[in-house]
């Protein structure tokens, strides 16, 4: 054999091992061949620097070295995601992830700060965070997003915000500098929220926020009633919905039965199927008014028909 066709069988080997270690999850990068050992001791030893850094017992397998998408499924979990990542500036040097993906069966009381770093790590990589969990009873987001300067997309299921009563606790976008897609649950917003650094928001996400405030002008609306909680009573659904004014056909009290509270109870006839339910009467929104902050390159986007539509549900726009 030539020495040509030794150096040749000698670079091809080379290039193949970089490619099997890389393809466990372990970067490589433009290292000589010598280097090749300790890459593949991180391999066989069980874990990588990313993994020791996480949580204890959260994801004692988890790797995301030389990986751009990592999925992690929570099958069990406590009621908020606080610090999910704990990395320190010795454990961040090669966390290059560029898509995150986290699915809970279960429902999110509070997401705290994703994300704690020593150094910005992850601001550099991580451009999609897809959430599949359920935010329906979550009562904080504070910082929920921050350290995240390159996350373009939120996406998975809407954000809910209908159980946060500070406005302190919508502070989830601090340094989204480069946030493009987020949608959230309409009517879900009730506290004011900033999104003042976020410059590159999408027409469909900032009609995804208008859509998000909830109306605070004191609108009074027909709710379906829950289940029947006596023989007489009925008790306040979990999930409230509302029966549009414009579909009711017919209103009746219905006499003899109340809410678990007293509350007079209502037969409603509407839409076009003509349906008949229980209902009572709420004010939906009213009270004190919110701010929303935005970018002023958003502000500028905004129509004349979104702004008169952010000011009718009492809310004052900052931008």
């Amino acid at each position: 054999m030539s020495i040509a066709n030794e150096i040749q069988r000698l670079k091809t080997a080379k290039a193949d091992i970089k490619a099997a270690i890389e393809q466990k999850g372990v970067v490589v990068g433009d290292g000589t061949i010598d280097t090749y050992a300790e890459k593949i001791s991180e391999i066989s030893g069980g874990g990588t620097d990313i993994d020791r850094c996480l949580k204890s017992g959260r994801f004692p397998n988890l790797n995301v070295f030389g990986k751009t998408e990592v999925v992690l499924n929570l099958d069990s979990w406590e009621s908020s995601f606080q610090n999910l990542f704990q990395i320190t500036n010795e454990q961040n040097r090669n966390v290059i992830c560029e898509h995150i993906t986290i699915n809970c069966p279960y429902t999110i009381e509070s997401i705290n700060q994703i994300f704690y770093c020593q150094y910005p790590y992850t601001d550099e990589t991580l451009k999609r965070l897809t959430l599949n969990i359920s935010t329906t009873k979550c009562k904080n987001y504070l910082n929920a997003f921050t350290q995240m300067r390159a996350l373009e997309v939120i996406d998975g299921t809407p954000l809910d915000f209908s159980n946060v009563i500070s406005a302190s606790n919508t502070n989830a976008f601090p340094n989204t500098v480069s946030l493009k897609e987020v949608r959230f649950v309409p009517n879900s917003i009730k506290v004011s929220i900033m999104f003042a650094n976020s410059s590159q928001l999408s027409t469909d996400t900032i009609q995804s926020i208008i859509d998000g405030l909830a109306d605070l002008s004191g609108e009074e609306q027909y709710v379906i009633a829950g289940s029947q909680n006596g023989p007489d009573t009925f008790a306040y659904p979990e999930q409230e919905i509302t029966i549009p004014m414009d579909e009711i056909h017919n209103v009746r009290v219905w006499n003899g039965y109340t809410m678990d509270d007293g509350a007079p109870l209502y037969m409603v006839t509407h839409g076009s199927a003509w349906a008949e339910d229980y209902a009572y009467k709420k004010v939906m929104g009213g009270g004190t008014t919110q701010t929303l902050t935005l970018h002023k390159t958003v502000g500028n986007k905004l129509t004349d028909a979104q702004k008169a539509t952010i000011t009718a549900k009492n809310w004052t726009l900052v931008y």
